[in-house]
C-alpha cells in the first residue's frame, strides 16, 4: 500500500477517534517513506492529540531534522516542548515550596511557544499563589489579548480584580 493510502486510512481513523490505528497506519507509512518530513509531522500531531507527548516530540524533532527550514514543523516541536514543560509546572503548582520553579518552567514554556494561551493563565494562577495579584493580573491581561474570549482568564481577573484593587489602595 502506497504512503499516501496509509496517510488517507491515517485521517479515516483520525475522523473515527481512533488515534491509536491512526498512529499504526503513520508509522506503517513512514517504514515505506522514511524521509518523508511531512509523515513525522502529521504522525507528532497525533500522538499529541492522544497525550502521548513525549513520542510526539520526537517525532516532531524528526520532522525538522528531515526538514530544518520548515516553520511549521519547528513551530510544532516548539509547542511540544511547551506542552511537556507546562504539564511539569502544573504539577509542581501544587506544592506551595516549588511555585517559584512552576513559574519559571511556565515562562520557558511562552518562550517556547508565544500563543498557548494556557500557559499563561497558569502563569497568572502561580502568581496569584505566590500573592503576586499585580503580576497575575497582567498575566491573564496577556492572555486575554491573544484570546479576547477565554473564559478561564477572564474569570480569574474578575476573581483577582478586588485583590489587586486592595493592594493598590
Amino acid at each position: 500500500m502506497p504512503c499516501e493510502e496509509l496517510v488517507q486510512q491515517a485521517y479515516n481513523l483520525i475522523l473515527q477517534n481512533d488515534f491509536l490505528s491512526a498512529i499504526a497506519a503513520f508509522k506503517k507509512a513512514l517504514s515505506l517513506c522514511p524521509q518523508e518530513a511531512d509523515l513525522y509531522y502529521r504522525l507528532s500531531i497525533t500522538y499529541a492529540r492522544s497525550h502521548m507527548l513525549e513520542e510526539a516530540e520526537k517525532a516532531a524533532g524528526w520532522a525538522v531534522h528531515l526538514d530544518p527550514a520548515s516553520t511549521d514543523y519547528i513551530a510544532q516541536l516548539r509547542h511540544i516542548q511547551a506542552m511537556r514543560i507546562h504539564l511539569e509546572s502544573i504539577k509542581l503548582s501544587k506544592t506551595p515550596s516549588a511555585l517559584s520553579l512552576a513559574e519559571k518552567l511556565l515562562k520557558q514554556s511562552i518562550e517556547l511557544d508565544p500563543v498557548y494561551i494556557q500557559a499563561y493563565v497558569d502563569l497568572g494562577n502561580v502568581y496569584r499563589d505566590m500573592g503576586d495579584y499585580q503580576s497575575a493580573m497582567q498575566t491573564y491581561q496577556m492572555a486575554l489579548e491573544l484570546v479576547p474570549e477565554h473564559l478561564e482568564a477572564k474569570l480569574r481577573m474578575t476573581e483577582i480584580r478586588p485583590l489587586v484593587d486592595r493592594v493598590d489602595n
